[in-house]
């Protein structure tokens, strides 16, 4: 069977995991699977919980015991599992912990100790449980949280419970890591322990679909992937620390500049400006002022605005940019 894509899984129209007629509700993955593939078990709504083995038995040379066979899981495997809960890990496994009770699935860095001293250092974020409130620094034990850097692709999509993150030491945020959350407040202010925000990199849609989401305080991004508000509706400002040559803020309005001119990214959908208007034509960093010459698809998608003027400085509207704009009456094209 290929996994490659949603389409191709036949998980992903049937919805239900059955075994000899029974609904399966918890999977224990063997020791011999090495790798779940992408889109492994998409859309199955009936898991609630996952157990990971690891691979003990005899290999080709005759050894027996423990081999440095890790099963790996793809950032998309789990996707969609809405009804999922939590996972347990076989305590031989040298790739994978759990956190916050279980119900975060942690990828780590082995370093094999004294004795049975082994170090298992938290890196990265694969899969949240569904449940899942709140997660800070006490979520990841003695291991520690300065160590997790990553937040994988979809790792707490669809979590509608989730009200609280901490991004202090987060440097990676994957597509459509938060997507449809409950989070009110995002603030990637990481300190780089020399005065400095930490770099920050985020995906496609990270944080779409967030209805709640109202305020966002971002210190340097490194990069930022398209859509990582979109249809955010109760979103008031995104306030950038560091205005760089990249990406910058016009009074929470978010823009990136490119090749001399800027583009409009996001205006927050619940802003409430003066008169309920807005202009775009230039837009002033520090000393310099750059023409404004393309809107992104579906940047105002949700406002509240009434009219909107568009400058001479315009060149391409994108796709939908005014989507679901209720009490837009006026759009003037200079």
């Amino acid at each position: 069977i290929d996994f490659g894509s949603a389409d191709a899984n036949p998980l992903y129209y049937a919805k239900n995991l059955f075994l000899n007629g029974k609904l399966v509700t918890n999977l224990s993955i063997p020791a011999e699977v090495t790798g779940i593939k992408d889109y492994a078990f998409y859309n199955c709504n009936t898991l609630k919980h996952i157990s990971l083995g690891t691979f003990v038995g005899e290999d080709l040379n005759g050894w027996k015991g423990e081999t440095t066979v890790q099963i790996t899981v793809a950032d998309c495997s789990f996707r969609n599992c809405t009804n999922l809960r939590g996972f347990s890990i076989d305590h031989r496994n040298k790739v994978y912990r759990t956190a916050a009770d279980g119900q975060i699935l942690v990828e780590c860095a082995y370093t094999k100790g004294l004795g049975d001293a082994d170090v298992f250092t938290p890196t990265k974020i694969v899969k949240a449980g569904a449940g899942i409130i709140s997660v800070g620094a006490s979520s990841y034990g003695e291991s520690g949280f300065d160590s997790v850097t990553v937040v994988d692709n979809y790792a707490f999509s669809n979590c509608t419970l989730l009200k609280e993150f901490d991004f202090q030491w987060v440097e990676h945020i994957g597509e459509h890591a938060f997507e449809n959350t409950a989070l009110e407040s995002v603030a990637l202010l990481g300190d780089t322990g020399k005065g400095g925000y930490r770099e920050v990199a985020v995906g496609d849609y990270a944080f779409s679909n967030s209805a709640f989401l109202a305020n966002v305080s971002i210190g340097n991004i490194s990069s930022l992937g398209r859509f990582v508000f979109k249809n955010c509706p109760a979103l008031e400002r995104i306030d950038l620390k560091e205005k760089d040559r990249y990406y910058t803020d016009e009074d929470g309005v978010l823009y990136e500049i490119t090749n001399n001119y800027a583009i409009l990214l996001q205006y927050p959908a619940g802003r409430n400006d003066e008169d309920d208007e807005y202009l775009i034509e230039t837009l002033n960093v520090k000393t310099r002022r750059y023409d404004i010459r393309e809107i992104e698809a579906y940047a105002f998608e949700n406002s509240c605005l009434q009219r909107i003027v568009i400058g001479q400085t315009v060149d391409i509207i994108g796709k939908a940019a005014f989507v679901d704009c209720a009490q837009l009456r006026t759009v003037e094209i200079g």
